[in-house]
C-alpha cells in the first residue's frame, strides 16, 4: 500500500482533487486534516493554514496518482510525498484493491468544480 501526502490551500481545493482521483480510481480514498505550515517561500518565512490530504493507493497506481495530483494542484510548487505503508490490516488492503479495480466514473458524472 502507498500513501501520498499533499497540502492544499483549502478544504475545497483538497476535496476537488480528491473527488477526481477517487472517481478515476487512482486512489481508493482521501482523508483531510487541518494543518498549520511554516516554511520558506521566496526568501521569507511564511505561516499558513492548510489542509493536508492523505491519498491511499496501490504501488501499481501511485505514479499515475502523483501525475494527476501534480496536474490538478493549485500551488506553483505542490508538496507531494509518497510513503510506503509497512503494515495495513488485511480487510483494509482487500477493500483498497477492490475499490481501485472497478470501472472509472464517466466524464459527465465526474464533473466537479476545477481546483483553484
Amino acid at each position: 500500500m502507498k500513501i501520498v501526502i499533499s497540502t492544499f490551500p483549502s478544504k475545497r481545493a483538497a476535496s476537488d482533487v480528491g473527488t477526481m482521483v477517487v472517481r478515476d480510481r487512482l486512489a481508493a480514498c482521501m482523508t483531510t486534516v487541518s494543518a498549520r505550515s511554516i516554511y520558506w517561500w521566496k526568501g521569507e518565512v511564511e505561516s499558513t493554514d492548510e489542509v493536508m490530504a492523505l491519498f491511499k493507493t496501490t504501488p501499481q497506481k501511485v505514479k499515475a496518482l502523483v501525475r494527476e495530483i501534480e496536474r490538478l494542484h493549485p500551488y506553483d510548487v505542490p508538496e507531494i510525498i509518497e510513503l510506503e505503508a509497512s503494515h495495513a490490516n488485511r480487510g483494509y488492503l482487500k477493500w483498497l484493491g477492490e475499490s481501485l479495480d472497478g470501472p472509472k466514473v464517466s466524464r459527465k458524472a465526474r464533473a466537479v468544480r476545477a481546483p483553484r
